[in-house]
């Protein structure tokens, strides 16, 4: 790969995917593992009212493959809506399209910053703290059709980036805190990516989804984030959370004040919360 960056930035290859280090014999490993990994329901989760979440609703997982197996950790798949959130780069034709499931793209951050050094290089210079706030400050119109997504669209609905970590992550927070869901309950839930990264790691070939022509925008050691960026990093989450928890109305005021509509934001938590 040449280093150095583009004219204007890096292009949207180089923005695209964000979390897994470049290893030798990826193509075999990935083979072993022919179901998804970092799958979970997020139901059952607490909210400060004293209530939960409802299962079966929103998913989150890394992404499909073909040829994958059946998972037999939720309750029902394949769901009917897929939210994808990866950049046009790192899609090809959908595994889970088609059969009764709509997949909706809503690219995070590859878009948003491609072209622009000064943008990702801001970005990246503090890891996946200042990746994860770059989001809420450059992706708000795709989080809000996130949302818009998981309160309409049928469901289940599984929300889903490269990894399930960081793109997926950020909005899955999102959702969950905007539900009334407790801080420590999503953080935990962000949290439960972390065992799953060997397997994910795995499953994606040990691709260098960040190539050296993009790591090379931010002074430093290459190596060092490069392994930042394939695991989790609890004071990024909390960042977050720190974020939209402060602005007036919290997570649910956020979401408001970015082009949410309240008819939406309503129909999301009745649609999340258990009665």
């Amino acid at each position: 790969m040449t280093s150095g960056v583009p004219a204007g930035g890096p292009s949207e290859s180089a923005l695209s995917a964000l979390s897994v280090p470049a290893q030798a014999g990826g193509a075999a490993d990935a083979a072993e593992v022919a179901t998804l990994v970092n799958l979970r329901d997020v139901g059952g989760l607490p909210t400060s009212a004293g209530g939960q979440t409802r299962p079966g609703v929103l998913y989150r997982s890394e992404a499909p493959r073909p040829g994958d197996a059946v998972p037999d950790t939720v309750p029902v798949w394949p769901p009917r809506t897929v939210i994808d959130l990866r950049s046009g780069m790192e899609r090809d034709e959908h595994p889970l399209a088609g059969n009764g499931t709509q997949v909706h793209v809503v690219p995070l951050l590859g878009e948003q910053l491609a072209g622009d050094a000064e943008q990702a290089r801001s970005a990246l210079s503090g890891g996946l703290q200042t990746l994860y706030l770059a989001m809420l400050e450059h992706c708000a119109p795709g989080l809000v059709e996130v949302l818009r997504l998981a309160a309409g669209a049928p469901g289940p609905v599984l929300v889903h980036c490269a990894v399930g970590k960081d793109r997926t992550g950020v909005s899955v927070a999102l959702l969950l805190r905007a539900a009334g869901v407790t801080r420590q309950a999503v953080l935990a839930d962000y949290l439960a990516t972390g065992p799953n990264m060997p397997g994910v790691l795995r499953r994606l070939g040990y691709r260098a989804v960040l190539p050296d022509q993009m790591l090379d925008v931010v002074p430093g050691s290459q190596e060092a984030l490069r392994r930042e960026l394939a695991a989790v990093n609890l004071a990024a989450a909390t960042a977050v959370l720190d974020v939209v928890d402060s602005h007036p109305g919290g997570a649910a005021g956020w979401l408001l004040s970015h082009g949410a509509e309240d008819d939406t934001l309503a129909a999301w938590q009745s649609r999340i919360l258990a009665n």
